[in-house]
């Protein structure tokens, strides 16, 4: 008979949950062995989740473990046999593939559990949460109630201190349990002080759908304290960023590329009923329909917010093109993790001082100062590119490229979600309690509980045709235009294509070759041009000479077995310095160039925001509609605390959301930022610090800007508790929240 997990009494009560969070905390001081032996009882609820009936177990595991630093797997393998635990060689197998950029800060691994699920069948339901440095500075950090919580002291058995077991109760709610070993009498009391109630009999009660012989039951949980949390006072909780739902109800997205259906993915996942409605007669119609394009973190001296976002950003779209689109199904057809070569200026790009120190191979991160032996299959690629004091580089090894239009159709073919096309929206109103779509003619498209506006630059102008004019707030967002064109063809000769590297280069310009197409053939794809305040995906002659000219500085080889399909390329009639057909916002979607072919042109007009940060959360400032009675009204600028309210579910609609301004990053960040916004709207598990993913809500713009510009990192997880504080401090200053929370209608 299998052992049954330690911290089996962590899951009593999770039968039937659409969520369960259980959160493990090791002490500052945790040795390597320790945090090993931790983080395996951890991980051992994975397996426990899959061997129990679907109507035992929760929809969805959070398993979070704050650890010093990242142990070696073969460690927590090791200690998972001396537990008696089994984990299957697949699951072990997606594990470690995933075990790479470690940093201290929070890190978000999708764990494949069950028949299809990561295999193209469906989502990874468990997710393991890693949390690198002192707990002090990363409990404030996290985002989510815990079901379960569990205190690592290892066999030193160090004290505790109140500061932190505070902060663990943050993060509980009434009847959350808590198992810690070892026990001793001075922790019970120290916790008791929290609000923690031991109650011993609960400690040998098996999870819900398992058995166990007591004898195995009592093994597991010797010289275990266990409670659960029942304060006798009021806890007071910090006031939500985001008013949360009580449960999944419909939704309705304007919009249909990677930022909609990223969004609308995240949330059919936890069972909402989802309209995705597209301008264009097909899914990604904008920025999106990019013939392939790169996937690769932003790199800082000072790992800014958008560096450490576009790291985890990298992480999550690999990921979810490796479960939508797997071998066979499109792995290496619509997307592959071939690593990325950044080239660039000398003294640019500089990688954190700080990364030199690391020694752990976990924690090193997989950007590095590329060398001619970073790819040795791939060296006489990277012969023409020398990589010396005067020609840079940075080898990106967890990166890749990307068809972007794949991914946008796989994720809107997820169960719960309804595409429809050729809509043309021209504004949001409330009816009720609920959300229109409406045409020009007033006619309604759609109707749900939640309106998110994810439709790039176009969401602008949706915003004023919905909200006013630019004096209302939730319509006077800075989101600007920023055009941009870029050249593919059909791939050369097998002689002339040796000089296009198998793997993306960028920097000035960048280039993606060897993408297979559905001819058997393949592509190249070259740019980008960058045009401010362009709203309209014209053609222009002059960018197709300028992207010539990048790739030729780029990598001059390439650049030359791709002139005789330049040359040809200014004449094509489709250079134009007019936008194509109606509806004008849309760019032409890029047609498959066949062998042989003169290279074409495609452009795209992306949206940005000063701080070059996405948006994404409730509308800054949004009132009701005037038919709303005052007393039912939310605020204009909603105080905090009234997200803690309950209201009838009839008396005011859910907020309006958006979700824009992922600017040239979409392929690295709608993946990630949908998830975030999903995370804030159920209350459950942030995928980045809490800290990083305030700075992404629009209510930032509230007040005319957000309180701290992009070049100002959010408090390290190396942060004392008082940094932390004050980071904490600014971003709530500049994040007022929006709504009530209520239960949106089935």
């Amino acid at each position: 008979m299998p052992a049954l997990p330690a911290y089996a009494p962590l899951t009593h009560g999770w039968a039937g949950a659409p969520h369960w969070h259980v959160l493990a905390v090791g002490h500052a001081t945790l040795q390597a062995a320790a945090s090993a032996d931790g983080l395996a009882r951890l991980l051992a609820l994975w397996p426990l989740w899959q061997q129990s009936p679907a109507t035992a177990r929760p929809a969805r595991l959070s398993l979070t473990a704050v650890l010093p630093a990242p142990p070696a797997l073969a460690h927590v393998q090791a200690a998972l046999a001396r537990q008696g635990i089994a984990m299957a060689d697949a699951d072990w197998h997606a594990l470690t593939a995933q075990w790479h950029d470690l940093l201290p800060g929070l890190h978000a691994i999708p764990l494949m559990s069950g028949p299809g699920c990561g295999r193209g069948l469906g989502p990874a339901p468990v997710r393991l949460l890693l949390a690198l440095g002192p707990p002090p500075a990363l409990l404030p950090e996290l985002h989510g109630a815990a079901h379960g919580v569990a205190l690592e002291s290892g066999p030193s058995q160090p004290v505790w201190d109140k500061h932190t077991l505070q902060a663990l109760a943050r993060h509980c709610q009434p009847g959350t349990r808590l198992w810690a070993r070892p026990a001793s009498p001075a922790l019970a009391a120290s916790l008791a002080a929290c609000g923690f109630v031991p109650d011993a009999a609960e400690a040998a009660e098996a999870s819900p759908g398992t058995t166990a012989a007591p004898a195995a039951t009592a093994t597991a949980t010797a010289a275990a304290f266990t409670a659960r949390y029942a304060p006798r006072w009021q806890p007071r909780r910090r006031p939500p960023e985001v008013a949360a739902v009580a449960a999944p109800g419909q939704c309705l997205i304007v919009g249909a590329g990677l930022a909609a259906a990223s969004l609308a993915y995240s949330l059919a996942v936890r069972g909402w009923q989802v309209t995705v409605l597209s301008q264009g007669a097909a899914p990604a119609d904008g920025a999106s329909a990019l013939p392939a394009g790169v996937v690769a973190p932003h790199v800082s001296p000072d790992d800014r917010p958008l560096s450490r976002l576009s790291r985890a950003g990298t992480r999550a779209t690999l990921a979810r093109a490796r479960a939508l689109l797997p071998p066979g199904q499109g792995q290496g057809q619509y997307w592959a993790a071939t690593g990325v070569l950044e080239r660039h200026a000398p003294g640019e790009r500089r990688l954190p001082a700080a990364w030199a120190a690391l020694a752990d191979e976990a924690a090193r991160p997989a950007t590095r100062v590329a060398a001619p032996g970073d790819a040795p299959a791939r060296q006489a690629a990277l012969a023409p590119s020398t990589l010396d004091a005067t020609h840079p580089a940075l080898w990106h090894a967890r990166a890749g490229w990307l068809r972007p239009a794949a991914l946008v159709r796989a994720m809107l073919a997820a169960p719960g979600i309804r595409w429809l096309g050729r809509q043309q929206v021209a504004r949001l109103a409330t009816q009720g309690a609920r959300w229109q779509a409406l045409d020009a003619a007033g006619a309604v498209l759609a109707e749900a509980d939640l309106a998110v506006l994810a439709a790039g630059f176009g969401t602008q102008a949706l915003l004023r045709a919905s909200f006013g004019d630019t004096a209302s707030p939730a319509a006077a967002l800075p989101l600007h235009a920023l055009r941009g064109q870029v050249a593919y063809g059909p791939m050369p000769p097998p002689g002339p294509a040796a000089a296009l590297p198998p793997f993306p280069v960028n920097g000035h310009g960048s280039l993606v070759a060897h993408v297979p197409t559905a001819d058997g053939g393949g592509l190249w794809v070259a740019g980008s041009t960058f045009e401010r305040a362009q709203p309209q995906p014209v053609l222009r002659a002059a960018d197709h000479a300028a992207n010539q000219q990048r790739l030729a500085e780029l990598l001059p080889q390439a650049a030359a077995a791709l002139a005789p399909q330049w040359a040809t390329w200014a004449t094509l009639a489709e250079m134009t310095e007019t936008p194509p057909p109606a509806p004008a916002a849309l760019p032409c979607p890029p047609v498959e160039p066949r062998p042989g072919e003169a290279a074409r042109a495609w452009a795209g007009v992306r949206c940005t925001v000063p701080d070059r940060l996405p948006l994404i959360g409730p509308l800054p400032g949004w009132v009701a509609a005037p038919s709303l009675s005052d007393e039912k009204m939310p605020p204009r600028t909603a105080p905090s605390a009234q997200g803690a309210m309950n209201f009838d579910k009839s008396s005011a609609p859910l907020p309006p959301w958006v979700f824009t301004g992922l600017g040239a990053r979409g392929l690295t960040l709608a993946v990630l930022c949908g998830d975030i916004g999903a995370a804030w709207l159920h209350d459950e598990p942030l995928p980045v610090e809490r800290s990083l993913a305030r700075r992404l809500l629009a209510a930032r713009w509230a007040a005319g800007g957000p309180a701290t510009g992009h070049a100002a990192a959010s408090a390290p997880p190396s942060a004392t508790p008082d940094d932390t504080a004050k980071v904490n401090a600014q971003a709530n200053a500049a994040a007022a929240t929006s709504g009530t929370a209520r239960k949106a209608a089935p």
